[in-house]
């Protein structure tokens, strides 16, 4: 009875033992295995978002343009002041315009002194008409005096019939011919008239010309050098530096009316047009100045403001999407007109929505995904991991929408893992 009592408790001390290496066995396997935690996949809509650089505008804008190649001299504003129209904003080098101020000036003369010559001259061709055509007049008269004397100045006494005949007709001739000259210097006189006032129109269109050309002049160079505010508003802008040279076309100054909205302008591809088709929400981020009461200065600050009332259109390239949004509640003048602008938009409904670090890419780039099977084992039922391949159909910050060949929706996707986690390799699950 001893005997066997003894091999009883000698069994029993051995299943112990087994048992006990077992579970030290199955405790340090366990501790070699990754752990990971897993989700499983659901349908959602997704949310995207991104973010790009915009520029601020303000809906009732006043721009200073440069009119010609300006020499910037002195800038008499700073961003943040309330002007009024007509308020100086800059000066400008007018050395320029008084040059060709001056050879608008001498052109003018040399014009009016062609006017006055033409004046003399047709005044002296007149007169040198007159008189010849009182020369020719009396000659006329003496020549029809010989014609109608013809027998006395020619007696028959001393000159023959057929002679007398001769210088008759001479005499005639020379009558036509006199009559002719006549006819003919009130011909020269007129087109001469004319070909005076031909001369009096093109000099008149010149001086128009010149008018026009002096008018804009003065309009591109004030002649005091002072730029002036073309409307009231806020200066929001100062695009140039004093000393810098301009051409013609640059915007040097920019301000807005005190009640219109600020704007924030943004583009986008025509491929993140198309996600971005419908904003669900849009934030500015910007640097803007404002008085501290207290310490009696302006402070550099960094401010988010929501836009809202978004439009697009599709640039006159068709190669993009130009947005515009109206910022709400801005309190104060950015420092710039640059900001950050973070736009988002909700997708379509997915049916394979997942956390975005699930997604894995292997060679190739190929996207995948690890899922979690069941295997028999050693020391029972045991989890491994498997590769299944996917493609994305859209993206957020934090979520990815898929799509397989495989039913991955009956499986729980690996999320989080302690050590790295390959195919086929045994895991522990949380």
């Amino acid at each position: 009875m001893t005997k066997k009592k003894f091999l009883i408790g000698l069994l029993v001390l051995f299943l112990v033992v087994l048992l006990l290496f077992t579970f030290i066995s199955k405790s340090i396997y366990s501790a070699s295995l990754p752990v990971v935690t897993t989700v499983k996949p659901m349908r959602a809509t997704l949310s995207q978002s991104m973010t790009i650089d915009g520029e601020f505008t303000y809906s009732d804008v006043s721009r200073v343009i440069a009119q010609d190649s300006w020499q910037i001299e002195t800038i008499l504003v700073e961003n943040g002041k309330r002007i009024t129209a007509g308020d100086a904003l800059f000066t400008i080098d007018v050395a320029p315009y008084r040059v060709q101020r001056q050879n608008y000036a001498d052109s003018l003369l040399k014009i009016s002194n062609q006017l006055e010559e033409l004046d003399v001259q047709a005044e002296q061709e007149r007169m040198d008409s007159e008189q010849r055509k009182e020369e020719l007049t009396a000659q006329r008269q003496l020549i029809k005096y010989q014609i109608s004397h013809i027998n006395s100045l020619y007696s028959p006494e001393n000159y023959g019939a057929v002679y007398r005949e001769n210088q008759k007709k001479n005499l005639e001739l020379e009558l036509l011919r006199v009559e002719n000259n006549i006819d003919e210097l009130d011909v020269q006189l007129e087109q001469a008239d004319q070909k005076r006032e031909k001369t009096r129109q093109e000099l008149a269109s010149q001086r128009t010309v010149i008018a026009l050309e002096i008018e804009d002049l003065e309009r591109r160079y004030p002649s005091d050098g002072i730029i002036t505010a073309p409307a009231d508003g806020i200066i929001d802008s100062i695009l140039i530096e004093e000393g810098q040279s301009v051409t013609r076309g640059t915007e040097c100054i920019t301000a807005h009316d005190s009640q219109s909205d600020v704007l924030i302008t943004y583009e986008m591809s025509i491929q993140d047009g198309e996600i971005y088709a419908k904003l669900s929400s849009v934030s500015v981020e910007f640097p803007y100045k404002e008085w501290n009461e207290s310490k009696k200065v302006s402070e550099l600050k960094t401010v988010t403001k929501i836009a809202e009332k978004h439009s697009r259109q599709l640039s006159e390239d068709g190669q993009r999407w130009e947005y515009q949004s109206i910022v709400l509640d801005i309190n104060g003048t950015p420092v710039n007109r640059n900001a950050r602008v973070t736009v988002s938009a909700v997708s379509g409904y997915y049916g394979t929505v997942l956390p975005a670090n699930c997604v894995k890419k292997g060679q190739e780039d190929k996207e995948y995904v690890l899922v979690v099977k069941e295997k028999d084992s050693l020391f029972g039922k045991a989890y491994y991991a498997d590769m299944v391949e996917v493609e994305t159909e859209a993206r957020s910050t934090t979520q990815v929408a898929v799509e397989s060949k495989d039913y991955i929706d009956t499986y729980d996707i690996i999320e989080t893992t302690t050590l790295p986690v390959y195919q086929g390799m045994t895991v522990l699950v949380r």
